[in-house]
């Protein structure tokens, strides 16, 4: 609390960006809203933000995958939800709303926090700080909702430079010339390599 202005939009809409990015889908569009939520009340008072947004062009487990980690943790120890679509008209009604709630996880049945007026005062200043329509999320669409005719990205192979071997240097190389036996100075015993 008190470190609201320190959220960063841009750097949660580019973090979404990268993700729908990395799975080269030309036709894919989303639209969402950057959410700034009460943390519950049973931790420390603190904000959350996530970004709430309807995507189309893609599978859920493209979506999952692409906002987790390769070893299935999610990114910054965040919360990951990809639910079908049933009620178009409610679910853009839910992701557009902008007001201020307190979190709820979605697997709990539990009602979020409720601001307090302090938090409410915090939460209105940073609002009126912010460019307006700076929440938005739009991805593959412009300002009206049009979708953009994108070429489909070329994936190039890394070809890797071979690294010459120092022929040169062998003869110093460790095991490849004669060494002293331990305990006997350098013009006394060899022993040789088999």
């Amino acid at each position: 609390m008190g470190d609201l202005n320190n959220i960063s939009i841009g750097a949660a809409k580019q973090l979404n960006r990268r993700a729908l990015d990395s799975l080269y889908i030309p036709s894919l569009i989303a639209v969402g809203a950057v959410q700034i939520q009460l943390g519950p009340r049973h931790l420390d008072p603190h904000w959350i933000c996530e970004l709430h947004q309807i995507i189309v062009g893609a599978t859920k487990e493209d979506l999952e995958a692409a906002f987790t980690r390769s070893w299935g943790r999610e990114h910054y120890d965040s919360v990951v939800r990809v639910r079908k679509v049933k009620d178009l008209g409610k679910t853009i009604g839910r992701v557009l709303q902008l007001d201020l709630k307190g979190w709820q996880h979605p697997d709990a049945a539990l009602d979020g926090a409720v601001p307090t007026q302090e938090e409410r005062q915090e939460f209105y200043r940073w609002l009126i700080g912010t460019k307006t329509g700076s929440r938005f999320i739009r991805y593959g669409c412009d300002r009206y909702l049009h979708p953009l005719n994108k070429a489909p990205r070329t994936i190039r192979p890394k070809t890797y430079k071979p690294r010459p071997h120092p022929v040169w240097l062998t003869k110093y190389m460790f095991g490849n010339r004669e060494q002293p036996l331990r305990g006997f100075k350098a013009s006394g015993f060899y022993r040789r390599r088999l």
